[in-house]
């Protein structure tokens, strides 16, 4: 692989169906992200094959649409139905193939990081973390699927508009690369998981991904939250804790204040725009809730540098 030029990452793109493209970008030697965009109206399959790369490369793919998608490995759960609500995140490698089956008349956009190994160690590195410890729990781990947070769905979509938009500003795809990486790695291996069986960390998954649909709700009674995971309140509140580090609710506020933080500054909303989005009733409910998190009140946010994206 050549180097890119400071600044100006090269940007591929090959056809994949008429009405649809795949572009890729290279940031920097060892990181490839890619863009997969379709809107056609026949069945096709895309096939992410097992590559020769002498380098093990680790996959991240972000899927970013609902609809009739299935993915297809028999090392994952064969024929997982794909949407921004259900199970839109998958890890593997490229020694692995993944085959996505696209329906008819389905929109789909998703974004793949491919890491080389070497370049993700180099970044542990830059942060201290020299252990190869993490970098050999990443390599013996087998293709896994999840749903992804709403900092990472917020992420990967800001990439996929950049890139296929044919931008290639290199410091913001290394940046937002880079977050999205540490926001997916923070979630599916540094839970405190230890000690809780298979069965519940899967029903604390389901948790999650309830508290993530109510962003911009109300959050459901701890009742029904159990009821829709099958576990007793005392046991749901147990393992979230156990998984997550914090209880609900915490977790609840924590979400809700960080996409309120994001949409403040990506979007250059009002304070009574993001209120409005987030189900605050009145923006000065929303404004305390946003002081009493972050010590500083919303309207400040555009007079400082908070911005972390």
């Amino acid at each position: 692989m050549k180097a890119s030029r400071p600044g100006q990452p090269p940007v591929k793109k090959n056809s994949i169906e008429e009405n649809g493209s795949l572009l890729k970008v290279y940031p920097e030697q060892g990181l490839c992200l890619e863009t997969w965009n379709n809107a056609g109206n026949q069945f096709f399959q895309l096939n992410s094959s097992a590559d020769q790369n002498p380098r093990c490369c680790l996959h991240i793919f972000y899927l970013l649409t609902t609809g009739n998608i299935r993915i297809v490995n028999k090392k994952i759960v064969p024929g997982i139905k794909a949407g921004c609500n259900e199970n839109n995140t998958i890890f593997t490698t490229n020694k692995d193939s993944l085959v996505f089956e696209i329906y008819p008349a389905t929109p789909f956009r998703a974004l793949l990081l491919r890491l080389e190994s070497g370049w993700l160690q180099k970044e542990l590195n830059k942060t201290g973390d020299s252990s190869s410890n993490f970098m050999d729990q990443l390599l013996r781990r087998q293709s896994v699927s999840g749903n992804c947070s709403p900092n990472e769905f917020l992420l990967a979509n800001k990439l996929f508009e950049h890139i296929s938009g044919n931008k290639t500003d290199r410091m913001f795809l290394l940046s937002r690369t880079l977050l999205l990486v540490s926001d997916f790695f923070e979630r599916s291996f540094n839970h405190k998981s230890a000690g809780v069986p298979v069965a519940y960390y899967q029903k604390m998954l389901v948790a999650e991904n309830i508290i993530a649909s109510s962003i911009k709700i109300k959050l459901p009674p701890l009742e029904e939250i159990a009821g829709r995971t099958a576990m007793s309140e005392s046991g749901l509140k147990r393992y979230f804790q156990k998984v997550f580090g914090k209880n609900i609710y915490e977790y609840y506020i924590d979400a809700k204040m960080d996409t309120a933080k994001r949409m403040l500054v990506e979007k250059n909303l009002s304070v009574a725009e993001v209120s409005e989005f987030l189900g605050y009733e009145k923006p000065k409910h929303f404004i305390n809730n946003f002081k009493k998190h972050f010590s500083f009140s919303p309207g400040d946010i555009r007079k400082t540098s908070y911005n972390t994206i």
